[in-house]
């Protein structure tokens, strides 16, 4: 079962796409330990997603693949921006398909709300304007409420434990790579995927980043280590 902290073979992918810019397939599997098989899979996704484009053997990242990716680091931009986030309940007063229904839901856990009561979702937001764009992508009707606070009882309705077990991880990879002497390719793209993992843990933390919750030591030093591997993402 994959675990809350990893991101999929096709991020990766799309990383190592973006971070090269042009790279064959041969060199893809050079740079990675998937099966041939996996690879090509994961290709043919991001291909048809037009995330990637393939001409004359040569895989390259589309514009709609670099918005995709930025989108997945906007949880860890908040961090360099120092923006807080806001306590959101979303309730849904009426959709037109069941199905579209599911996929809002589906969209807003992607982006770190949860379920709290029937058709009821809480979560943590910068602002407003990704959830109203997937109601009206979805065609969902919504009532939004904002809390004054986030009350520690929430916490339960959230899946806490895989996220402080990627803490301990990621503090554990951040020494390796800070110590490694492997090959700069290498040790920039292990650098970027785990700077992508943080980022999507950090939008599923309830705890982090809120007006009225003081950051606990443990996400303090995870962001002291964010802030030393973050240069080898660029070298």
């Amino acid at each position: 079962m994959q675990n809350i902290e990893d991101i999929s073979t096709t991020t990766k992918l799309l990383i190592l796409i973006d971070d090269l810019k042009n790279v064959s397939f041969d060199e893809i599997i050079r740079y990675f330990s998937f099966s041939k098989r996996i690879v090509k899979t994961n290709l043919t996704k991001l291909i048809n997603s037009n995330f990637v484009k393939y001409e004359n053997n040569i895989y390259k990242i589309t514009a709609q693949g670099e918005v995709w990716l930025d989108e997945k680091l906007l949880p860890i931009s908040l961090i360099d921006k120092n923006i807080k986030r806001t306590t959101y309940l979303i309730i849904i007063r009426g959709y037109k398909k069941r199905s579209f229904k599911t996929l809002f839901f589906n969209a807003l856990k992607d982006i770190g709300f949860v379920s709290f009561a029937y058709q009821i979702l809480i979560g943590n937001a910068e602002n407003l304007s990704k959830i109203n764009q997937l109601a009206k992508q979805f065609n969902i009707n919504i009532e939004t409420l904002k809390l004054s606070e986030f009350s520690p009882d929430f916490i339960k309705y959230y899946n806490i434990k895989p996220i402080d077990e990627f803490y301990k991880s990621f503090l554990f990879k951040s020494h390796e790579i800070l110590k490694s002497n492997r090959f700069l390719l290498i040790t920039r793209l292990r650098a970027k995927i785990l700077v992508y993992n943080l980022s999507r843990n950090l939008s599923k933390d309830p705890r982090f980043n809120i007006e009225t919750v003081e950051l606990s030591n443990q996400i303090k030093n995870v962001i002291k280590y964010y802030y030393k591997i973050k240069p080898l993402c660029y070298k």
